[in-house]
């Protein structure tokens, strides 16, 4: 197997980055799609629909528009496949995926990987809450009011 290392520039990074909100956002959007069925509702929407609907959403948003099609639907791919999985492979169900896993070191300790700021995961998880950040974040969503 051939190995390549990349060194992309500051701009090819920035867009990769781009390319891995855009997919971490449908992916958390098809989690959240998931989690809200119910046995008593109609079944939660498969990869087909969900595909329609992205291309929905597209249109709708501007900061999922301008993103690249066939990552945010490979994403969806990727879910369809860990859904159907869920039994068969030892993780159960897929979960949110998040831009700073190492934020949160244990249950009970919270540290920023961007401005280092700590406290009880607890206390920052109310936080975020009450500052209606409890969810998914949307573009466009208003920072985190001081005080």
């Amino acid at each position: 197997m051939s190995r390549f290392r990349m060194y992309p520039s500051p701009v090819q990074a920035e867009q990769m980055l781009t390319h891995c909100a855009h997919a971490r956002y449908v992916w958390n959007l098809a989690v959240e799609q998931h989690a809200h069925w119910r046995p008593w509702r109609r079944s939660a929407p498969g990869f087909t629909e969900q595909c329609r609907q992205l291309t929905e959403a597209r249109r709708e948003n501007e900061w999922l528009g301008s993103g690249n099609a066939d990552v945010q639907q490979q994403a969806l791919k990727d879910f369809a496949r860990a859904k159907n999985a869920r039994f068969t492979s030892g993780f159960g169900e897929p979960t949110w995926r998040r831009k700073h896993k190492n934020s949160r070191k244990s249950q009970a300790e919270f540290v920023c990987s961007s401005c280092g700021f700590a406290c009880n995961a607890d206390t920052n998880a109310s936080i975020n809450v009450a500052a209606g950040q409890g969810g998914i974040p949307r573009p466009g969503d208003q920072p985190v009011p001081e005080g």
